[in-house]
C-alpha cells in the first residue's frame, strides 16, 4: 500500500471539506457540464457519429480541426470549450492528427485551468506518440515540444514530493532536449543531477535508520547519519537528534551547539564552532563545500562582534577569515566543454572591452536599448528587459563592469555565465532592498544575499570573479574596491528564471526590472578557458549620429515608406468576407469567421509595418499576417474574447500558449490603435518585435522554421501580407511599409 503522506492528507482533507461546503457550485457545474453535453450532441452530434462509423481516420481529423476551431471562439464558456477541445483530441489521435491533438489539449488548459494538470498529463502522452512517430527534420521538432510537455509535469511530481516520479519524467525530457539540440538540454541536466543527488542522500538517510531502528548500537550508521544531517543537508537540529551514541568525539561535542541558534553561541563556543565547520568544509563534496564554509564565516563574525579585546583569539578569528578565502581561491579551474566553436578566441590574461560588442539593434532580446553619451542604457523601464552581449565566456574569467541605476526602485542585474549554468547579479532588487545571486538552490533571497541597496545616480564599480573547479563554482564580488559578495557551492545548484533567458548560452547580459541602467564599462580578463565573439571580425558598434541613417528607393531599398492600402482592390484581393474601402479605409462589412484579405505585394526580406486600426464591433480577433521568408506567421490581437494576444503559431503552440502571449489582450471598441511591426531577418533566423501605440508589446527571436500559421489564415500569394478579422467588424484606416532588406514587388502594375 503507497505510503500517504501529510502534506497529501491534508490536501484531501482540504478537498473533501470544500466539496461538502459548496454543494451549489458543483450543482451548478454539473448544470453547465450536462448543457455543453447537449449543445455538442445538437451541433456536432451527427457528425460524430458518421465519422466514428469509418475506419479512415482523415474524416476525423477533418472534424477535429472544426472542433478545435469552434472551440478557440467559445470565449467565457468553459464546460463547452472543455468537451469541445477533448473530442477533438479524441478524434485526432493517430499520427496525421497528433497535432491538432496537442493543440486542443494546450487550448483546454489555458481555458480552463482547473484541468491543466489532468491535461498536462494527456499532452504527453500526445507528444510522446508524435515524437515516436517522427521522422528526419521533423524529429528535432517533436522532440522540443516533448520536452516542453513534459517538463511542467515534472514540476508538478516535485512539488508533490515525488522525486522518483520527477526525475523519470526529467530523463524522458533530456533524451528529447538531445535529439532536439535544445539550449535548455544543460539545464535540464543540472536540475536532473541535483534531484538524484537528494534521492540518494534520502535513501542512505531511509537505510540509514532501518539499519539503527534494528540495532541502535550500529555506531558507524549513527555517526554516518548525523554527517549527512551536518554537512550533506547543513541540518544540525536533525543532527542533533542522532548524535547521542556517536563515538566520534568531535560531533558528540560540536553537533549539540551547532544546533542552537547562532544568536545563543558563547563568544569562545563561536571560535571552536567556526574552526570545526572550516575542518568539516575542507573534506565535505563540494555540493556541500558552501554551506559549511558559510557556517565557519558565521560563527568567526560573530566571534570578532562578542570578542573586543585586540589579542590573539581575536588576530586568530581574523585569519581564519581570510584563510577562508584564500583555500576557497586555490583550486585550479577547470573550464567546461564549450557548446559552440566560434573563431577568433580571445587570449588569457589580456582586458577586452566587451561592452564596445554590444550593438542594440542586433543584441537587445527585450526592451529598448541605446547608446549614449559613451554609455549602454536602457530608453524605457519595463518587464524582464535585456540585453545580451555577443561574446561566449567559458571559463574562468574576471569581469570589470561600471553600472549605475539612473531610475526605478527595482534591480539593475548582470547575467553571467557560470559553466555550464548561469546566475543573475542583481543589485537592488525588491523595492531596492537586496543585493546577491539569484536564484541559489531556487531561491531569490539566500546565502549570497546582502540587505542593502543602491542609490539612483551613483556609478558602482564592480569587480567580479567566476572560477570554476570541476562541478563546483566560486563567485565573489567587489564593490568600490570592497568585498560585497561571495558564493561557493555546486554549479549545478545555479539558475535563472526563464523569463531571463537569453538568445545565446554562455553570454553575459545586462538586466532590469522597472528600472533604467546605464553601464559606462564592461572588460573581462579569462584566467581559464577562452572568450569567444559570436560575430567575429566585426566592428565594435559606434553609436549612430542623428539624420546619417542611409535612405533608399522602393525595391528592396529600406528607407522609403509604401502605401499598402492604395494598391488594394477589395474585388480581386479579398479571400473570405466582404470587404469595401471606403476613401482611403479598408473596411470588412459584417463579422464572419476568419475573414481576410491580401494586400497585393509580395515581402523578400526583413521589413516595418504601420498600421492604423479601429474596432467598430465584436469582441474577438484582429489578425495580421506576416510572411516571415519562406515561413509566415500571424499575429492576433483579442482573440477569445480579448483574454490574450500573441503570434500564432510558434512551434506548433497557438497564441494561448507559447512565449508571446501577452495576457489580457482586449482591445476598445471604437478607438483607434497604431500597431507597429518590425521582421528582421538573419540567415535562419527572425526577429519580430510589435509595438501597440508605440509601447512595446511583444518581442519574439527564433528559427524561422518553427512559426506557421492555421490554414484559415493564410493568403493565397506567398510573402503577401493579409489582414484578418474573426466575427468582428475592423476598420483599417492606413497600412504602410518599409523595407529592412531585400524588397518589395507588387503583384499587379499599378493602374
Amino acid at each position: 500500500m503507497p505510503r500517504v503522506t501529510g502534506a497529501a492528507f491534508l490536501l484531501a482533507a482540504f478537498l473533501v471539506i470544500f466539496a461538502a461546503c459548496l454543494p451549489a457550485a458543483e450543482g451548478e457545474k454539473s448544470e453547465a457540464a450536462a448543457k455543453a453535453a447537449e449543445a455538442f450532441e445538437s451541433l456536432y452530434g451527427k457528425d460524430w457519429t458518421r465519422v466514428k462509423s469509418t475506419s479512415d481516420v482523415r474524416d476525423d481529423n477533418e472534424l477535429a480541426k472544426k472542433l478545435f476551431a469552434a472551440a478557440k471562439e467559445a470565449k467565457d464558456q468553459p464546460e463547452f470549450l472543455a468537451i469541445l477541445c477533448e473530442k477533438a483530441c479524441e478524434l485526432a489521435a493517430n499520427p496525421m492528427g497528433y497535432a491538432t491533438a496537442a493543440e486542443a489539449l494546450e487550448l483546454e488548459a489555458a481555458g480552463v485551468p482547473e484541468k491543466a494538470s489532468a491535461v498536462a498529463a494527456r499532452l504527453v502522452e500526445i507528444r510522446q506518440k508524435q515524437f515516436d512517430a517522427s521522422k528526419g527534420d521533423d524529429r528535432a521538432t517533436a522532440g522540443e515540444a516533448l520536452m516542453e510537455a513534459l517538463l511542467p509535469v515534472a514540476d508538478a511530481r516535485e512539488k508533490v514530493p515525488d522525486a522518483v516520479g520527477a526525475v523519470a519524467l526529467l530523463r524522458r525530457a533530456l533524451a528529447a532536449a538531445t535529439v532536439a539540440k535544445s539550449d535548455r538540454r544543460t539545464e535540464i541536466e543540472a536540475r536532473l543531477k541535483t534531484l538524484e543527488q537528494s534521492l540518494r542522500t534520502a535513501r542512505e538517510i531511509e537505510d540509514l535508520k532501518r539499519l539503527l531502528e534494528a540495532d541502535p548500537n550500529k555506531v558507524a550508521a549513527r555517526e554516518r547519519l548525523v554527517r549527512i544531517y551536518i554537512v550533506d543537508l547543513d541540518d544540525p537540529a536533525q543532527a542533533a537528534k542522532w548524535v547521542q551514541g556517536v563515538e566520534d568525539a568531535s560531533l558528540t561535542k560540536y553537533v549539540p551547539g551547532a544546533a542552537k541558534p547562532l544568536a545563543e553561541a558563547p563568544e569562545y563556543a563561536c571560535l571552536e564552532l567556526g574552526e570545526w565547520y572550516r575542518g568539516l568544509a575542507e573534506n565535505a563534496p563540494v555540493y556541500a563545500k558552501a554551506a559549511m564554509f558559510a557556517r565557519a564565516q558565521a560563527y568567526y563574525n560573530r566571534f570578532i562582534e562578542l570578542h573586543a579585546a585586540a589579542d590573539l583569539d581575536r588576530t586568530k578569528a581574523k585569519a581564519a577569515l581570510q584563510k577562508i578565502e584564500t583555500d576557497l581561491s586555490k583550486a585550479p579551474a577547470t573550464p567546461p566543454t564549450p557548446t559552440k566553436q566560434p573563431k577568433e578566441p580571445a587570449k588569457e590574461g589580456k582586458w577586452i572591452d566587451i561592452l564596445a560588442l554590444v550593438d542594440p539593434a542586433k543584441d537587445a532580446v527585450q526592451g529598448t536599448w541605446e547608446r549614449r553619451d559613451g554609455t549602454l542604457r536602457l530608453a524605457a523601464p519595463g518587464d524582464w528587459a535585456r540585453i545580451q552581449v555577443p561574446v561566449i565566456l567559458t571559463g574562468s574569467y574576471e569581469m570589470r563592469v561600471k553600472l549605475k541605476r539612473d531610475w526605478g526602485n527595482e534591480g539593475v542585474n548582470l547575467l553571467l555565465p557560470v559553466g555550464a549554468a548561469k546566475i543573475l547579479l542583481f543589485q537592488g532588487a525588491w523595492s531596492n532592498s537586496g543585493c546577491g545571486l539569484a536564484n541559489v538552490n531556487g531561491k531569490d533571497h539566500n546565502e549570497s544575499t546582502v540587505n542593502s541597496g543602491i542609490d539612483n545616480g551613483r556609478e558602482y564599480e564592480l569587480l567580479l570573479k567566476v572560477l570554476l573547479d570541476g562541478d563546483a563554482a566560486e563567485i565573489t564580488a567587489r564593490r568600490d574596491g570592497k568585498p560585497f559578495m561571495h558564493w561557493r557551492g555546486p554549479v549545478s545548484a545555479l539558475s535563472i528564471r526563464r523569463e531571463w533567458e537569453m538568445r545565446e548560452g554562455g553570454c553575459p547580459a545586462l538586466q532590469a526590472w522597472q528600472s533604467v541602467p546605464v553601464c559606462r564599462e564592461m572588460q573581462v580578463r579569462m584566467l581559464s578557458g577562452e572568450a569567444k565573439l559570436l560575430r567575429p571580425g566585426e566592428k565594435p558598434a559606434v553609436p549612430e549620429k542623428p539624420g546619417t541613417a542611409k535612405q533608399h528607393g522602393p525595391k528592396g531599398e529600406p528607407g522609403k515608406w509604401i502605401d499598402l492600402l492604395a494598391g488594394v482592390d477589395p474585388d480581386k484581393d479579398a479571400v473570405k468576407g466582404t470587404w469595401r474601402k471606403d476613401g482611403g479605409t479598408l473596411v470588412i462589412a459584417g463579422g464572419t469567421d476568419w475573414g481576410r484579405i491580401e494586400l497585393p505585394v509580395a515581402l523578400a526580406g526583413g521589413y516595418e509595418l504601420q498600421i492604423r486600426f479601429v474596432r467598430t464591433s465584436g469582441d474577438s480577433t484582429v489578425a495580421v499576417v506576416l510572411p516571415v521568408a519562406s515561413s509566415v506567421v500571424a499575429l492576433n490581437l483579442s482573440p477569445l474574447g480579448g483574454k490574450v494576444s500573441g503570434l500564432d503559431q510558434v512551434r506548433g503552440k497557438n497564441v494561448a500558449d507559447n512565449e508571446t502571449t501577452v495576457r489580457p489582450g482586449t482591445l476598445e471598441n471604437g478607438r483607434p490603435y497604431d500597431l507597429g511591426i518590425k521582421v528582421a531577418l538573419a540567415g535562419a533566423e527572425a526577429r519580430i518585435e510589435v509595438t501597440l501605440d508605440g509601447k512595446p508589446y511583444i518581442r519574439w527571436q527564433g528559427p524561422q522554421s518553427v512559426l506557421s500559421v492555421y490554414q484559415d489564415w493564410r493568403v493565397p500569394h506567398p510573402g503577401c501580407i493579409g489582414l484578418g478579422t474573426y466575427f468582428t467588424v475592423v476598420e483599417f484606416q492606413s497600412a504602410r511599409l518599409r523595407m529592412l532588406s531585400g524588397e518589395a514587388r507588387p503583384l499587379r502594375p499599378a493602374g
